[in-house]
């Protein structure tokens, strides 16, 4: 009798087991669960980061030296952009693809040619950046030099480490493509400040900048660690072969993508900077941070889901495909209307820790809640184009929107500012995310959006 009550009380109830053979298994459900809860955990990590970071440099700094800091860093992340030439996104399918067809060769070359040329490229926009901040010196305030130029050190580990989180992607490890600069740079930044306020002080931008900088280089190298770790026994003995014109040529539509989407996020910010003064900016970018916090669900769905986009669709497995999409769509959609919730009824509150400048921005935050999450409910629609060899069309979207942003900013804020700025950045979300649904579902008889018809819940 006692036997047997051990043996039961060792044995899991039944739907304990059943699930974790569920999640344990190879179905679609089962590795996107996996693989999206990894990269929320990473994604959740680096926001919470990203946002303390923010705010303990907002209290250190001050409104005027914060703006200084967040307006420099904005233009960093636009230029970073730009020098990936679009292998931060290119290289999850082909690494996804080359991995499938163990075509060791083709990878080897293709992670080396792709951190050439990106490496080759960020140092030269670095070098404008720097050039462009001394011939304006008579021009900007002090310490908004010193600024420009610590971020262009900055420019280079940050380009560098979309080319680690696109074969890291490829790989399926969506959580350490994800880590670097979403934790390893805000967590070491966050750290870093503190320090320094402790002990020497922190009160001017060229400081914290320095201190972001250094974070970055560092956060480069354990990012390269892992991507050998990634592919060591793969390319092993193998000697790289190189394509690099078909490998640009498929990139840049993905650049064009990205540097689109960058403008999306960045110029409101920049264009608030200029046009409202970078005091403006300064309380700008947390709201514009905390709204992109509400779709860390998305964010995190899509580091796993674009490496299987890319396999099942060189399987041409159309139905597991659409079962894919209709999964992520639902759990992603879920997590950010909760998040956008959450930040509707919290939102000025936590605008108030920063300080209570802040506080203003609270209506302009939830116009940008709502966009990301019209952006949720729509799915994953840009990484089905960019997946399947669609990255033409999907750039000519994402121009459309990015067009429509700058001139809705131009005329939206000199009248109305910080609401003008989120009002351009919801409605260019909403338009291309629309469009490209449109796009998705003529072109593939897909739908990523939410309201597909849901599949029974195997995984």
């Amino acid at each position: 009798m006692a036997e047997g009550a051990d043996r039961s009380a060792e044995t899991p109830p039944g739907a304990l087991a059943r699930l974790r053979r569920l999640l344990g298994g190879e179905g679609i459900g089962a590795v996107l669960v996996r693989g999206a809860t990894g990269a929320a955990a990473a994604n959740a990590a680096g926001a919470l980061l990203a946002f303390l970071a923010q705010l303990v440099l907002a209290r250190l700094l001050g409104v005027t030296q914060y703006g200084y800091y967040v307006y420099a860093f904005a233009w960093v992340m636009v230029l970073a952009q730009v020098s990936r030439l679009g292998f931060h996104a290119s290289l999850i399918r082909f690494a996804a693809g080359y991995r499938t067809q163990r075509d060791w060769p083709r990878l080897l070359g293709i992670a080396r040619r792709s951190a050439q040329l990106v490496f080759a490229v960020s140092v030269v926009a670095g070098i404008l950046l720097a050039g462009t901040a001394l011939a304006l010196h008579a021009r900007l305030a002090a310490g908004q030099v010193e600024t420009f130029l610590l971020a262009a050190v900055l420019l280079v580990p940050l380009a560098l480490l979309g080319v680690t989180q696109g074969l890291l992607q490829g790989y399926r490890r969506p959580a350490r493509a994800i880590l670097p600069f979403r934790t390893l740079v805000h967590g070491g930044t966050l750290a870093v400040a503190l320090v320094a306020a402790a002990t020497v002080g922190l009160h001017d931008a060229p400081r914290a900048m320095g201190i972001t900088a250094a974070v970055g280089l560092a956060s480069l190298a354990v990012a390269a660690r892992w991507v050998w770790q990634a592919m060591r026994d793969d390319v092993a003995g193998a000697h790289p072969a190189h394509e690099t014109r078909f490998w640009l040529r498929t990139s840049l539509p993905m650049l064009l993508m990205a540097g689109m989407q960058i403008v999306m996020k960045q110029t409101d910010t920049v264009m608030l900077g200029a046009m409202s003064g970078t005091d403006a900016a300064g309380i700008y970018f947390p709201l514009a941070r905390m709204s992109e916090l509400a779709a860390f669900g998305l964010l995190s769905v899509n580091a796993i889901v674009a490496p299987m986009i890319a396999e099942l669709h060189t399987r041409d497995e159309r139905h597991r495909l659409q079962r894919l999409l209709t999964l992520a769509a639902i759990g992603t959609s879920a997590v950010t209307v909760a998040a956008a919730l959450a930040f509707w009824l919290l939102g000025e509150w936590v605008l108030g820790l920063f300080g209570p400048a802040f506080t203003a921005g609270y209506p302009a935050l939830v116009v940008l809640l709502a966009g990301q999450v019209v952006n949720a409910l729509c799915g994953p629609v840009g990484m089905v184009m960019t997946m399947t060899g669609h990255q033409d069309r999907a750039s000519l979207v994402l121009v459309g929107g990015a067009a429509l942003n700058v001139v809705l900013n131009a005329v939206l804020i000199p009248r109305y500012g910080l609401m003008g700025a989120a009002t351009a950045t919801a409605i260019s979300v909403v338009f291309w995310n629309l469009w490209m649904l449109i796009e998705v579902v003529g072109r593939h008889r897909l739908n990523p959006s939410v309201f597909a018809r849901w599949p029974s819940l195997r995984f």
